[in-house]
């Protein structure tokens, strides 16, 4: 929140941001409320984010896994920073994996500034092509029907006695 309150003008001169801060940041999210413009929303949480996400070019947040499967099926180039601090560096694991099939650019918690995140948008947006084009293959890690085909497989390990 930090980083992006920086370099908040730089970021509304090139694009409409949408902010979601999160509810333990209750105080970026009341300051950060006060700089709504135009091309600044702010949100704690963005309750549709499916919507806001159809419409976006680049995404910028954390590495949690389900918002890198999100990003993977939308095919969605981001700008992730892993929390360092979770069990076994767990964000950092997710997004190296996902930085491998071209979905995502990784900033380091420990290099994250206003200075080095305007750095990676703009690398981002001058290669957004090549970066979508990434992106699109990105989804192959997916595997269609899965749901159906893992509750398939249970059924037939774990019978069910049907009466």
């Amino acid at each position: 929140n930090l980083a992006v309150e920086e370099i908040l003008d730089q970021l509304t001169s090139m694009a409409k941001i949408i902010h979601q801060t999160g509810e333990s940041k209750f105080k970026d999210f009341e300051r950060l409320k006060k700089l709504e413009n135009e091309n600044y929303k702010v949100y704690k949480f963005i309750p549709n984010i499916w919507e806001m996400l159809v419409k976006t070019d680049l995404v910028i947040g954390r590495a949690g896994i389900n918002t890198l499967t999100e990003l993977g099926f939308l095919s969605l180039p981001a700008i992730v920073i892993p929390l360092p601090y979770l069990y076994q560096d767990e964000q950092t694991v997710n997004a190296k994996y996902f930085e491998k099939l071209g979905l995502v650019r990784i900033l380091p918690q420990s290099k994250l500034s206003g200075d080095n995140l305007i750095k990676e948008i703009k690398f981002s947006l001058k290669n957004m092509n090549e970066f979508k084009k990434e992106a699109l293959k990105s989804n192959s890690f997916l595997i269609p029907g899965a749901s159906k085909k893992l509750a398939l497989q249970t059924i037939l390990l774990h019978p069910v006695i049907m009466e």
